[in-house]
């Protein structure tokens, strides 16, 4: 079975257009967004994988880096299954949440490989 090629893109973006599943690197350390919340002033809090959070003010440029792995659920699903989270009888399963968690770690480690060897 043939798999398709990951498509990664380095985007540079404001702090109010990163997308949950972006890659950000903050000290030679690679990070991935679950989530972000708006402070005062316009500034962005950006809420990380591993529990750690970064404020960055809304003027400043980040480049990120974005992937829509074929075989995992587009970023649509994430964003309507949040949505409806508090919905009766719905829950998500831990699959739903660890799938895109791995999947951008095995990314980023793919991509910091290849970057460190090419």
């Amino acid at each position: 079975m043939s798999r398709a090629p990951v498509r990664v893109d380095t985007v540079e973006t404001y702090p109010a257009a990163v997308l949950r599943g972006d890659v950000v690197t903050v000290g030679g350390r690679p990070l991935i967004v679950v989530a972000r919340t708006h402070l005062d002033g316009g500034a962005v809090r950006l809420h990380f994988v591993s529990g750690e959070r970064l404020s960055v003010h809304r003027g400043t440029t980040l480049r990120v880096l974005r992937a829509d792995p074929p075989g995992l659920r587009p970023r649509s699903f994430w964003d309507e299954a949040a949505h409806h989270q508090g919905a009766p009888g719905r829950t998500t399963s831990r699959a739903e949440i660890w799938a895109p968690v791995l999947a951008g770690c095995a990314l980023v480690v793919a991509l910091a490989t290849f970057l460190t060897l090419g």
